[in-house]
């Protein structure tokens, strides 16, 4: 009870006259500092003698003997007024002189100043007609100065919040608002002026996105809104994007916007798609990393795994080379086995985005269903197609600096023998070879892969022209050799970036060169034709 009562004598003898001074404006939006909302002289700032600390036990002694009693232990001055008199009782250990002065002037309606070393003892009577407020009032003064809030708007919601014995006090024309109150409601009011001066800075601004889909870039901008304030909407209409949030804000959310609301890269790959039949002095394979070395500029740069593994290495080989060497790498592969060029297609795809090369047939099985009822069976079949031949996925990403990173995966597919149910039908048992990995290249430079190897059933025919074709007596002039021939599949593919604007030539799969059909008519005409 006692140290309650010291705590409000000091907050009281602290309170004074309302500040109007000419103190400079701080900045918009700024608060000036708490201030004691009534000016009152010190309490003890030159009397150390009011920190002594003194036990006291008084049963109803006059108040002035117990003044005497304190000045003596401070070794200071006390001057009663004339108006103080009366008895006081009171029993505490362990105190200062000034919690005793406190004490006994707010249990005895007193009230008491410091001057020099003189303590001015009066009534709180006495008190409030020299200085005007309560010798125990707590109030504080504050003042806002708004930046985007209308100051009477302000005040008024203020008004609702404020305590009984609190003021606030309006300007419009300065956005300033003043505010007294007891510390703990000013801190409230305070913040609530505070929030609401920011919540009038909002700004709403449209974002029509030109490349991006606003529902992509949306969960990105929530990322930047500032908690509780900002908001995103959108209209997938339009592909707009409408945000709300504090005009400091809205710098950083327009950079968000702009960083993904880019316009996307383009890229061309030229694809060549050949195989290689290779010569029986190479059925293990070709040492890929040695014959390139014989090429200048050609720079083999990594292996990585097949899986399953269809020849002896076991591991694809990949390769760069500028776009000018293709001829000479062409000329290099001849000289290994008899080339073939299946596929040239050229595709365009936006970056991050993949891109699918198929080169091959769709083959068809047939399955049944017998479906049996009490007077009649019924067999539906069903035709089902897949996929069989040379398959290529590129996923392209566009670095700065004119690089293409390409996740590539190469696959390789063919029917090597055929199941048959018990319904009679052939299911087509596929075998499947394919690699994954992800390379970057320089625009323009040739990425050459190579590894592949699939085994394909080659027929020969030998005969003599004219008596070949006899028909009974024609088997004895021809022969036929089948065999199992290794060939080797090669990718060659060349990124180039484009912007979206230049005129692209996009083609489906090619067909094999003309040079490569006139070969197999000269193979006819001579009587040797491989099948």
């Amino acid at each position: 009870m006692g140290r309650t009562l010291v705590s409000l004598g000091v907050a009281g003898l602290m309170t004074g006259l309302l500040l109007l001074t000419s103190e400079s404006r701080p900045a918009h939006g700024e608060a000036v500092p708490s201030q004691p909302a009534i000016k009152a002289p010190e309490k003890s700032a030159s009397l150390p003698g009011l920190a002594k600390r003194i036990t006291l036990d008084l049963r109803q002694m006059d108040i002035l003997a117990v003044l005497k009693f304190l000045s003596e232990q401070g070794d200071f001055n006390v001057v009663p007024g004339k108006n103080v008199g009366g008895r006081v009782t009171l029993a505490v250990k362990d105190i200062t002189i000034q919690d005793a002065f406190d004490i006994i002037a707010l249990t005895n309606e007193l009230a008491y100043v410091v001057q020099n070393r003189v303590v001015h003892v009066m009534t709180e009577a006495d008190y409030q007609r020299l200085f005007g407020a309560a010798f125990a009032d707590q109030r504080e003064l504050k003042t806002l100065y708004l930046q985007h809030a209308d100051a009477t708007t302000v005040a008024t919601v203020l008004g609702n919040m404020k305590s009984t014995v609190g003021r606030v006090v309006a300007d419009p024309q300065t956005r300033t608002v003043i505010l007294i109150d007891v510390p703990d409601k000013l801190g409230q009011m305070v913040a609530a002026a505070e929030g609401m001066d920011r919540v009038a800075e909002l700004q709403t601004q449209a974002f029509e996105l030109r490349y991006a889909k606003a529902a992509d870039v949306k969960p990105e901008v929530e990322k930047a809104l500032t908690p509780k304030l900002g908001a995103v909407r959108l209209d997938k209409r339009t592909n707009t994007l409408v945000v709300t949030d504090l005009v400091s804000q809205m710098q950083d959310i327009r950079r968000v916007i702009s960083a993904f609301d880019r316009k996307t890269r383009e890229v061309v790959i030229q694809a060549r798609i050949m195989e290689v039949r290779l010569d029986d002095r190479l059925q293990v394979g070709v040492d890929w990393e040695a014959l390139f070395k014989t090429v200048v500029d050609v720079r083999v740069t990594q292996f990585f795994p097949i899986v399953p593994a269809p020849g002896a290495s076991g591991k694809l080989t990949l390769g760069t080379f500028s776009s000018d060497k293709f001829r000479s790498v062409l000329e290099l592969l001849q000289s290994v086995g008899k080339t073939n060029i299946l596929s040239t297609p050229h595709i365009a795809v936006v970056e991050n985005e993949e891109a699918k090369i198929i080169v091959g047939t769709r083959e068809a099985y047939v399955t049944s269903a017998v479906t049996q009822t009490a007077s009649a069976s019924t067999t539906a079949e069903q035709v089902t197609f897949v996929d069989v031949g040379l398959q290529l996925k590129v996923l392209p990403t566009i670095n700065e600096e004119g690089f293409v990173s390409m996740k590539i995966k190469p696959e390789v597919t063919s029917v090597t023998r055929q199941l048959t149910t018990a319904a009679g039908n052939n299911i087509p048992i596929i075998d499947t070879s394919s690699a994954e990995t992800s390379v970057m290249v320089k625009d323009g430079t040739t990425l050459v892969i190579a590894g592949l190897m699939k085994d394909e059933k080659v027929g020969t025919e030998k005969k003599l022209p004219l008596l070949g074709e006899v028909p009974i007596l024609g088997a004895l002039f021809r022969s036929r050799d089948d065999r199992v021939a290794k060939t080797e599949l090669i990718f060659f593919l060349t990124p180039t970036i484009i912007s979206g604007v230049e005129s692209v030539g996009v083609t489906g799969t090619g067909t094999r060169n003309q040079e490569e059909k006139q070969e197999e008519k000269k193979e006819e005409k001579d009587g040797t034709k491989e099948e």
